[in-house]
């Protein structure tokens, strides 16, 4: 555990770091509450341990100003009051604020020990409902195929791409790429050489772009990827690689290599657009690619300039 002790008492800093110590914490020290605060603002710390008289700052508004900077967030400190005594209104305000526990002087080495340690167990299990949060939240927004980016998260990417290329005045391509004829295999091989035929193609299509691009399955056999700071020229490019690396290699499947083609639609950002405006002019794109004879990559132009 990270330790913060906040306290002007060198003696209680010693009698303190005695006992955490021992316990294999990483410890650090401050002498005052806004010396505290420019260390929390530095790197984060699971518990703090603070007296309630400081200079300039008395641990109640401490608690408040840590709180105060945990809103909207799923870190959380752990914070413990060190009181000579507890009045009900001290009491009452300390809760108010947040604090989580009090340890009074003079200190019981076992009864701080025991209160730390309840500290302890609470930090982790906020570090493990975090993580599963997190967890959820990523499989909200990832394809269980194919492990890529589903529908739901390319949408929030591609907002926040075109607000940001529309901010900075940079250029941004989107192309929709669908596997041709992907019916066929499924119909001949079965589902789950199919599975394996759309996991390959990501394979692909990922050696073929840069790493702040982002992939992502819009549905069934249709692709989308984003491309940031891309030209419509070099969008054109980036999708003929990807185009041409599928029809030369095939992809390796557990029923042997097969061969199979991809037609790609692509979009460039213009002053007027927006996301549905973006997608649109790429299916538009897509749709000619499909109808020119598949296996071809079409870029829109609707005779405006793009920047």
């Amino acid at each position: 555990m990270k330790v913060l002790l906040i306290d002007d008492d060198p003696v209680t800093k010693e009698i303190i770091f005695s006992y955490l110590e021992t316990l294999g914490n990483d410890l650090c020290y401050a002498k005052s509450a806004e010396e505290g605060l420019d260390l929390l603002s530095e790197e984060k710390y699971d518990i703090v341990i603070c007296d309630f008289i400081l200079p300039s700052m008395n641990g109640i508004e401490l608690c408040k100003e840590i709180r105060r900077r945990e809103e909207g967030s799923l870190d959380y400190t752990y914070f413990i009051m060190i009181t000579h005594k507890l009045s009900k209104e001290v009491f009452n305000n300390s809760l108010s604020c947040g604090a989580d526990d009090f340890i009074f002087k003079p200190f019981d080495e076992n009864e701080f020990i025991s209160r730390f340690r309840a500290g302890v167990r609470i930090i982790e299990l906020i570090k493990r409902l975090k993580s599963a949060k997190q967890e959820i939240e990523e499989i909200s927004r990832t394809d269980y195929l194919t492990g890529i980016y589903n529908r739901r998260a390319l949408m929030e990417i591609l907002s926040a791409e075109l607000f940001r290329s529309i901010r900075e005045k940079t250029e941004l391509c989107v192309a929709i790429l669908d596997l041709d004829n992907f019916k066929n295999v499924n119909d001949v091989y079965g589902h789950f050489v199919g599975d394996e035929v759309l996991k390959g193609f990501v394979e692909i299509a990922k050696s073929c772009i840069r790493r702040y691009d982002v992939i992502g399955r819009f549905g069934g056999e249709e692709f989308i990827i984003i491309l940031p700071k891309t030209t419509k020229e070099t969008g054109y490019m980036v999708m003929e690689r990807i185009r041409s690396t599928l029809e030369d290699k095939g992809i390796k499947t557990s029923s042997g290599t097969i061969n199979i083609t991809v037609s790609i639609g692509v979009a460039c950002i213009c002053d007027s657009k927006n996301v549905d405006q973006l997608i649109h002019d790429a299916d538009i794109s897509l749709y000619k690619a499909k109808t020119s004879g598949r296996n071809r990559v079409e870029v829109f132009n609707d005779n405006q300039n793009c920047r």
